[in-house]
Order: C-alpha cells, then structure tokens, then sequence
C-alpha cells in the first residue's frame, strides 16, 4: 500500500508498507479503535502490486 500525506510543517511524505506492517493495526489496536501510528497525517491510500 502507497499511503501519501502531509508531515510535519505540511511537507508532502510518502510512504510504501507491506502488509505485514499493517496487521499490528488490525489486532489489538484495531479492536480498541484506535488507529496506526504512521507518523504523519495520511490523505491518499493506494493499493501497489
């Protein structure tokens, strides 16, 4: 997944996670409700093969 965003001082930031990175999202935290720390603000999800 491609996700784009703005960082600190609203500098464009993007980053590539694999999937692998994201299931930390879906367990524990995801049933709390909270969301994951990517580190800055994400706009845009893009899914890459």
């Amino acid at each position: 997944m491609r996700i784009t965003g703005l960082g600190r001082g609203d500098k464009d930031r993007e980053e590539v996670l694999e999937i692998r990175s994201l299931n930390n999202a879906r367990g524990a935290r995801g049933r709390k409700g909270k969301q994951a720390d990517l580190g800055f603000r994400p706009l845009t999800v893009t899914r890459v093969e």
